[in-house]
């Protein structure tokens, strides 16, 4: 186990949603955590008493009664809109005393939030404050992204990036930030050993090779792409189903029209909600294959997700995704926004077996992608820091 030059535990305050909010962002947080306390180190979380206001979150809920796979305590202090509450943060993070803040970057929303957090926590406090960026920039940019990233995350000491991407967006944004340039770990916990693949297929009611899309569906995340794909396969009979779970952020409407004009119906199946932690195991075991056709990305928990399961992805070439996904090794990368790539290379992943040829190689991308590294960027810097 690491500790600090003095021989202490590292007292870390980690700042982002936890339970009951839902999501990658929060299970990131609490394996975070998890890893932390793993060696032996002092995590305290500060969590949101609201994250967004409800007009401006997409989704039906952005919390969940269902028990997270991996439980982190947390104290629900902060409103994202509200400054006063931001003031109290503060003083509860200065209160534990801790060696340095992290907090949870993904979105220029929580810009004026967090920039007065890390202003407070650096300034006034005096403790160092890492930024770990799951994206710099957003996806669906606005015009307000830039300066409100710029804002916040000028004011870190240190950043953990999770990709070559956001390197690349950091570096034109604040070119002299010290970071450090990760990937993205896996998500092992929601692995399932005594769940076996016929089980999980029987429970779905599967048959014949099935396709997996995972995660909440909006405009750039391709699903359009890969509804052409299906047709295309399913019509030559080289598929059977594809499953798109996930809650959808836009309107479905155009989907299910789209199903209908391809004559998919009763081959396509949307579990539009979102899926328990408890769940995941069961469509992961149970697909062939999952595919992912965003039109841009910095990179992809449920890729993670999926390695841990050792079942291979079909994916684009966009982003950090080929940082993660070997071409021909660990899956297949095809341009973003062409169905018929996308078609050609599942097509090729059935007919070359290439599900057996690549299991083994998924079994040690599994092991590559450890939380270790991680946890060691951020300790590692906050041990120089008492040093210096």
């Amino acid at each position: 186990m690491r500790r600090s030059p003095i021989g202490k535990p590292l007292r870390i305050a980690v700042i982002g949603p936890a339970h009951p909010y839902r999501g990658g962002i929060a299970q990131f947080l609490a394996v975070l955590c998890s890893e932390l306390k793993a060696r032996d180190h002092l995590p305290t979380c500060f969590n949101f008493t609201r994250q967004y206001p409800s007009f401006l979150f997409p989704g039906r809920a952005q919390t969940t009664d269902a028990p997270p796979a991996i439980s982190v305590t947390s104290e629900r202090v902060l409103d994202s809109i509200n400054p006063i509450t931001w003031i109290r943060t503060y003083k509860r993070v200065r209160g534990i005393k801790p060696d340095a803040v992290i907090l949870s970057w993904w979105t220029p929303f929580f810009g004026p939030c967090f920039w007065t957090l890390s202003l407070l926590l650096r300034r006034l406090g005096k403790i160092p404050v890492v930024y770990l960026c799951h994206n710099i920039v957003p996806h669906e940019k606005r015009v307000v992204d830039v300066p409100l990233t710029k804002l916040a995350l000028g004011e870190a000491d240190f950043l953990v990036l999770l990709s070559q991407q956001s390197e690349r967006e950091l570096r034109d944004l604040l070119p002299g930030a010290e970071y450090a340039v990760l990937y993205h770990p896996r998500y092992s916990f929601f692995l399932k050993p005594s769940l076996a693949r016929d089980e999980a297929r029987a429970g779905l009611g599967l048959e014949g090779r099935t396709l997996l899309f995972f995660g909440y569906v909006r405009p750039y995340k391709g699903l359009r792409f890969l509804l052409e794909a299906f047709g295309t396969l399913a019509g030559k009979g080289a598929v059977s189903r594809l499953l798109v779970v996930g809650e959808f952020y836009e309107d479905r409407g155009p989907y299910e029209e789209m199903i209908e004009r391809l004559g998919l119906a009763g081959k396509v199946t949307l579990v539009d909600r979102y899926v328990s932690d408890d769940e995941v195991a069961v469509y992961f075991r149970a697909c062939d294959l999952l595919v992912l056709p965003y039109l841009s990305a910095t990179q992809s928990g449920v890729i993670q997700i999926a390695q841990s399961f050792s079942l291979p992805v079909v994916t684009t070439n966009v982003g950090g995704l080929p940082e993660v996904v070997e071409d021909g090794v660990t899956g297949f990368l095809v341009p973003p926004g062409d169905s018929e790539a996308l078609a050609a290379a599942i097509e090729k992943f059935f007919a070359g077996d290439w599900g057996a040829k690549m299991a083994p190689h998924l079994e040690k991308a599994a092991e590559r992608f450890s939380w270790g590294p991680v946890v060691e960027a951020v300790t590692s810097f906050v041990e120089r820091r008492k040093g210096d």
